[in-house]
């Protein structure tokens, strides 16, 4: 793929079952926030999840894994939303040229959280994934196209620690930018994520496109 910064639409997403954020930004040297989103479930939709499971369940004879059955069903019900999100950005915009999405790393700290009931089911993000990565693949987003990147969470969070806190120390009555142009649309940490992987994206973009061109000469 030919990287044109000026002209170009990057989209970050901090995906998650229960709550996400997508941010798009253009990809010039001077960045901006041109849109942000929240993905959240409604109220009640694990509860609702769970008995739908339960009942679909029943038709077959009880043989199904309820648990698993109910992710799937509120995993569902997030890529719904996702694709109204997408679907809301194309007309308004255009389908973003490239995606930076956050990884899922199965570290081993997390591990422990999880069997000491710290956290749980970590397993819904993945699934989520799963889901996202298929959407995308319809509409010719892939690691293939070189139009989709998964970066470590790790890695990124901690390279963009400095401006994840001047967005957070933002009062909410504030209504100045604080680290680009269009930064007040971010609202939530969800949407904090999906901003600095969107950044991180660019940046190496615009890296990797100086140097080819210094190649050329």
């Amino acid at each position: 793929m030919e990287i044109q910064n000026d002209n170009l639409l990057i989209a970050g997403v901090d995906p998650g079952l229960a709550s996400g954020g997508l941010v798009l930004i253009n990809g010039s040297e001077q960045n901006e926030v041109l849109a942000s989103y929240s993905m959240v479930e409604k109220k009640g939709s694990s509860k609702q999840a769970q008995a739908e499971a339960k009942s679909l369940t029943e038709h077959l004879s009880g043989w199904s894994d309820l648990e698993f059955l109910a992710a799937s069903l509120r995993a569902q019900a997030w890529i719904n939303n996702f694709i109204q999100v997408v679907d809301t950005i194309e007309k308004e915009f255009k389908l973003p040229d490239v995606w930076a999405i956050e990884s899922f790393v199965d570290q081993r700290s997390r591990a422990r959280e999880e069997k000491q009931q710290l956290i749980k089911n970590r397993w819904h993000t993945p699934l989520v994934m799963g889901m996202m990565a298929r959407v995308l693949q319809e509409r010719g987003i892939t690691p293939e196209s070189q139009r989709l990147i998964y970066q470590n969470a790790g890695i990124v969070i901690r390279q963009w620690s400095v401006e994840i806190g001047k967005l957070k120390a933002r009062k909410r009555q504030d209504k100045k930018d604080v680290i680009l142009r269009g930064d007040t649309k971010i609202r939530n940490d969800h949407e904090r994520k999906a901003l600095v992987h969107a950044l991180a994206l660019s940046l190496r973009l615009r890296q990797t496109h100086r140097t080819q061109t210094l190649e050329r000469i």
